[in-house]
């Protein structure tokens, strides 16, 4: 996670959550419990703001729990376990926006100031999973907030700004 501007203001949140998170820019894995309806997102796990209390600490018991139980007969990635937890919880849910946590190597789309990144840092050359390619985070945060307004962006380094014609 590479943090590009002041980000105090996620903690004023947990006055009113039990837990926030974005949602996974490259969509739903449906995988889990058929319950789970298509129209509760999965979310990202890079960032996550909780309540440190006894509720999420069970919470990840369960996560955990699930997790283990999938994993022992599939490849089985964290968020489809924490996406049908938190659904069967009780916690009180907050979606923040993707310029909490954006996602250097999916394209994507942004209004506001990015403040949060999550990709790999530029000196480290990834063969496995997550970083198809070298991405220097860094330098795409300045190409990326160096214009306002809404802007698309491709895999870390094409950024387009569109403006509103109306």
């Amino acid at each position: 996670i590479y943090i590009d501007n002041e980000i105090t203001e996620l903690f004023d949140i947990l006055d009113e959550f039990d837990i926030a998170a974005t949602i996974n820019q490259e969509g739903n894995n449906l995988k889990g419990d058929p319950d789970v309806p298509a129209s509760f997102p999965e979310l990202n796990t890079g960032v996550l703001l909780y309540q440190n209390d006894d509720s999420f600490y069970e919470f990840l018991e369960a996560w955990e729990g699930l997790y283990l139980k999938h994993r022992q007969f599939q490849s089985w990635p964290n968020q489809p376990s924490f996406r049908e937890t938190l659904f069967k919880s009780d916690l009180r849910i907050a979606t923040l926006p993707s310029e909490y946590n954006l996602m250097v190597r999916s394209p994507g789309h942004v209004k506001a100031p990015v403040k949060m990144f999550h990709g790999r840092v530029y000196d480290f050359y990834g063969e496995g999973v997550g970083t198809p390619r070298y991405i220097n985070t860094e330098k795409f945060a300045r190409k990326l907030n160096k214009s306002d307004g809404h802007r698309v962006y491709s895999f870390g380094w094409d950024v387009k700004v569109h403006r509103n014609s109306i």
